[in-house]
């Protein structure tokens, strides 16, 4: 099994996210890392009493978590000029 693709991605993506409930923004730039700040956000409120599914919207969405990462590429697979 090829386990390249999971181990070297060219691409990350959230899956589920709105644009009102995760947010990353690149901090540092390195010659082959980058450093990322991400919070998520809480944008609905479950409502069991009403039915499993149910949910309301909130008015402002609240901060449910904040991590710093740390990317590394090769520097044979960087884009920038050597």
């Amino acid at each position: 099994m090829d386990l390249q693709p999971i181990l070297r991605p060219r691409s990350i993506a959230v899956v589920g996210a709105s644009p009102r409930s995760f947010i990353g923004r690149v901090t540092r730039v390195g010659n082959t890392s980058r450093t990322v700040e991400f919070e998520a956000r809480k944008v609905i409120a479950s409502r069991y009493d009403i039915s499993p599914s149910a949910a309301d919207v909130l008015a402002e969405p609240t901060v449910t978590c904040r991590a710093t990462g740390t990317t590394v590429i090769l520097r044979e697979y960087s884009r920038r000029p050597r």
